[in-house]
């Protein structure tokens, strides 16, 4: 829809992570972006919307004439970290809208912001970490969130720990969920592609999809994996499906010490159609991670109608509840063994199946695009 009204107020957005590897946090962004204008304030919102990334994304065109793009000037991560606040300001920008944290010489200039913090895991977990990390993140994380206009975050979870780890009142922190929606490939097509592009079994599989690091629990579903397999023959053609991107050869040794490396399928980074098609295909999906400040790939499995487990801690008790079969210890194979051997049996009625799908439909790209907009209304 063409709108001709003017726009003296100008939100530049951070998108720098829309050009790095694919996670969550991207996914969160893009969906936004995409359902800015679905949302019911879009047309009365007197906002231009400056996107500020290193390339040109295809989702920029959603905004319509409401949207243009700036080319990030510098191109180091430090540059990039540093100059974004005087790039946004000299371009003319009323508000900024950063992911995680915000860099010093936003003060500097005087540049109003709203920053989305997805999680404070670095603090609640800190052995997933490095020191330079925890450390450059304790700073610039507190100092961020302590000079936001707003905050805005994905869970009651990363709520509760930022206000508790930075002092801040709720009345400064807005929760805007992830969410899921239909892929728009066709299943043949999807299917057709992920038989021919990776290693999927023509056999029942669980699966498991995310970043491949340890925080995730991969080993453990591994062991898992195998304990159950050996422990009841009429699960011995059952495979394991692990994709994502990360370092998958530590994982192809455990699974060749344990004598299942012929039924353990490590696909690395996968298309959506490939995604898709795992999905459908999959038996059960496990999420036995350590901690989580959502959780999205569990909803996403939801949204396919498949039995889950999953930890009992972090965001995941909250997004998870009360459908998921949960890990009271990630850290214990035989805890997931049990588990996953609740979820196989459910797995075959269909009636679950309905329940899950509506579970996750309560989650919506809209209404979280609408949170978002009321907060960058109310900063106008």
């Amino acid at each position: 829809m063409q709108n001709t009204r003017r726009h003296p107020f100008v939100l530049g957005i951070d998108c720098h992570i829309l050009d790095e590897l694919k996670q969550g946090s991207q996914t969160y962004l893009h969906s936004l972006l995409a359902h800015f204008p679905r949302t019911a304030l879009w047309s009365d919102l007197p906002v231009q919307f400056r996107m500020f990334s290193a390339l040109r994304h295809q989702v920029y065109e959603a905004l319509g004439d409401r949207g243009t793009w700036s080319r990030i000037r510098r191109s180091s991560k430090m540059g990039r970290f540093l100059d974004l606040p005087l790039q946004m300001k000299a371009e003319g920008c009323s508000l900024g809208w950063y992911q995680y944290n915000v860099a010093p010489t936003a003060r500097l200039v005087h540049h109003p912001f709203i920053v989305t913090i997805h999680d404070v895991l670095y603090r609640a977990m800190p052995e997933y970490y490095s020191l330079p990390m925890r450390t450059r993140l304790g700073i610039l994380c507190r100092t961020s969130a302590k000079r936001a206009r707003h905050i805005l975050t994905i869970s009651t979870y990363s709520k509760q720990a930022i206000m508790n780890l930075y002092g801040i009142t709720p009345d400064r922190i807005t929760i805007a969920p992830c969410a899921v929606e239909a892929m728009e490939s066709s299943e043949s097509d999807a299917t057709s592609e992920a038989r021919a592009d990776s290693a999927i079994p023509d056999a029942e599989y669980l699966l498991y999809l995310g970043r491949l690091d340890p925080r995730k629990n991969l080993d453990n579903i591994i062991r898992a994996f195998s304990r159950l397999t050996e422990s009841d023959p009429d699960l011995n053609g059952l495979h394991l499906v692990l994709a994502g991107p990360g370092d998958t050869e530590a994982h192809r040794k455990l699974a060749s010490a344990h004598g299942i490396a012929d039924r353990v399928h490590l696909l690395g980074e996968v298309s959506d159609d490939v995604k898709e098609t795992l999905y459908r295909g999959c038996r059960v999906f496990v999420y036995p991670s350590y901690g989580e400040g959502f959780g999205l790939p569990v909803l996403e499995a939801f949204a396919h109608g498949k039995e889950v487990v999953t930890s009992r801690n972090s965001s995941l008790e909250e997004i998870a509840s009360p459908y998921a079969h949960f890990v009271y210890d990630p850290g214990d194979p035989d805890a997931i063994v049990a588990a996953i051997g609740e979820a196989l049996t459910q797995s075959r009625d269909q009636n679950r199946s309905a329940l899950l799908e509506n579970h996750a439909n309560r989650y919506s790209w809209t209404a979280s695009a609408e949170t978002v907009l009321r907060v960058i209304q109310s900063c106008i």
